[in-house]
């Protein structure tokens, strides 16, 4: 189903690679959960596959592809599912065949190819493309329901996206939080923290100041206080850190100990509205007044963290465990590979080594149910970067160091506000 989205994306895009973001817009039956390959060479043929649940057996299924470019419906394709599906793309840019599907589909994964046959010449008008595509099943009830967006990807370098983790030496040991088998034992299959409301901040961008690990810092502050009151914290200002934390390198980079050990110190933090970002062009800035409204009384790691060479055995059950007790957690990570990524899963090896981390973000959530089971990680980067802002990272390989340095908080209002 994602297939045919996408493959119509892809042949109406210009010449040269194309970068492809999706999002599922819900159905009732169905969820779309991964959609590969996310970069596509026109003037090929290519083979797109998509992976979706379905929730009952699937005996037929009637599907619908609109495609529009600069908000005007350009084409629309549609026919059952028991038959190969062809749709040919305006001004010769190419056809996409959506082969029949060997009904009935059975409850649970469901993988779907396209095969994509794109002009190498594709009309320049047409780079930016939006494509709805919808299926509905034997009792005519929504089965599928994807929204797919192309663009043509310059030949250019990927943005640099500022990053900042410098490992800062520490006063004392942080002691590791414990993890029992029964809080294994309950971790659930899938977790994901951005469907409880309260629970996260909105997207944060840091701009081009090296401070990933004040606002990693920050989040997991944020986080803390939801799990201790049941309600949102006040989105808190990664600028005080950055510009009050001496231990630290403002925008020249810092880590998640000593900025805790700053806020706790400090007293607490000032809230963003209070005392909003401004270090967006890569100055720290001076210190200012401020006025705590959270406190920080401890922070732990969640596991043991890898202290130096490959970090291949992290112990990821650990984390998830951690996860749904204590909530989103502050994490440090290896971004190298990041700056390119669109969505989906994250393909091709990405080190968790000890020497390979720069970079600190806010682990959010899991799937061990997806085709490719993930963990769900929030940036600090924008909402245009990633899947809204967020970049999924496969299971049981400590991919890009998920596990290497990852801490939860405990932290509360103030007493002068609450």
């Amino acid at each position: 189903m994602s297939r045919l989205a996408l493959a119509s994306v892809l042949a109406t895009a210009e010449a040269g690679t194309l970068a492809v973001t999706w999002k599922d817009c819900g159905a009732k039956h169905g969820k779309v959960t991964d959609l590969k390959p996310l970069t596509v060479q026109t003037g090929t043929t290519v083979t797109v596959t998509g992976t979706g649940t379905v929730d009952e057996d699937v005996t037929s299924g009637h599907f619908t592809a609109t495609v529009s470019a600069l908000g005007t419906k350009i084409t629309e394709c549609s026919g059952d599912g028991t038959k190969d599906i062809v749709c040919n793309l305006p001004l010769g840019a190419g056809s996409v065949t959506l082969k029949a599907l060997p009904f009935p589909l059975k409850a649970g994964t469901v993988t779907i190819p396209v095969e994509v046959t794109t002009s190498a010449e594709i009309p320049t008008q047409l780079a930016n493309v939006d494509i709805h595509v919808a299926a509905t099943e034997q009792k005519g009830e929504d089965a599928i329901c994807l929204d797919v967006h192309t663009s043509a990807k310059m030949e250019e370098e990927p943005r640099q996206y500022a990053k900042g983790f410098v490992r800062q030496p520490r006063n004392a040991a942080v002691p590791v939080g414990t993890i029992t088998p029964e809080m294994r034992a309950a971790a659930p299959t899938r977790l994901d923290w951005t469907e409880t409301a309260g629970a996260l901040s909105p997207v944060k961008d840091q701009a081009q100041c090296g401070s990933c690990w004040a606002f990693s810092a920050t989040e997991g502050i944020e986080s803390a206080v939801f799990q201790a009151t049941g309600s949102a914290s006040p989105p808190l200002s990664p600028q005080q850190i950055v510009s009050c934390d001496r231990n630290d390198g403002g925008c020249n980079g810092g880590d998640l100990p000593t900025a805790f050990d700053y806020v706790e110190s400090a007293g607490g933090l000032d809230t963003e509205e209070d005392y909003p970002y401004t270090s967006q062009t890569g100055r720290s800035g001076s210190c200012q007044s401020s006025t705590p409204v959270v406190k920080v009384t401890d922070y732990k790691y969640a596991v043991a963290p890898c202290e130096g060479g490959s970090c291949s055995s992290q112990d990821e059950d650990g984390l998830k465990a951690a996860l749904a007790s204590y909530g989103p957690l502050s994490v440090c990570v290896n971004a190298e590979t990041w700056n390119g990524y669109y969505g989906g899963v994250l393909s091709g090896s990405c080190s968790g080594s000890y020497n390979m981390l720069d970079h600190c973000v806010q682990l959010v959530g899991y799937d061990t149910t997806a085709s490719t089971p993930y963990w769900k990680v929030r940036n600090s980067w924008g909402t245009s970067w990633g899947e809204g802002g967020f970049i999924r990272l496969p299971m049981g390989v400590n991919s890009c160091g998920i596990a290497d340095e990852a801490m939860y908080v405990t932290a509360s209002m103030a007493a002068s506000v609450v």
